[in-house]
């Protein structure tokens, strides 16, 4: 009997351990779904824009050990072949305030709809950038 009694706490003990750990598990899960899905902050970071028929969508900064990466996505719409040697692009606070000027390379002759990955870096604080102004230098 003493024996049940034992094995019964001991189920006792691992449930009231167990559940604090699930629920501080949900509660770390809601606050970073809550965080990645709080855009207020990067409306204009994200946002589309065409620049001399060059689109530039899917932009994010993404901050890891101190380094800030903008990254984006250049589409050529035009008709024809685009030269395109790189990007200017502005990062701008919300009090319309310029924080940063990067550049992103390209290089290359963009066939109609071809794609390509921009990537530019900076060790400067950009995580309240909430705007960014792109210029296509040729």
């Amino acid at each position: 009997m003493k024996e049940n009694k034992t094995k019964k706490n001991n189920i006792l003990y691992w449930v009231a351990g167990i559940i604090p750990v699930i629920i501080l598990v949900l509660v770390i899960v809601s606050a970073i779904s809550y965080a990645a899905n709080d855009d207020n902050n990067n409306q204009g970071i994200n946002s589309e824009q065409v620049i001399n028929g060059i689109k530039v969508s899917d932009g994010i900064i993404v901050q890891e050990n101190g380094i800030y990466n903008y990254s984006a996505k250049a589409t050529n719409t035009n008709e024809e072949t685009t030269h395109v040697e790189y990007l200017t692009l502005s990062l701008y606070n919300s009090n319309n305030e310029k924080i940063v000027t990067l550049y992103g390379y390209i290089g290359k002759d963009l066939a109609k709809d071809e794609s390509v990955p921009i990537l530019a870096s900076v060790d400067k604080d950009v995580s309240n950038a909430t705007k960014v102004e792109i210029e296509v230098k040729n």
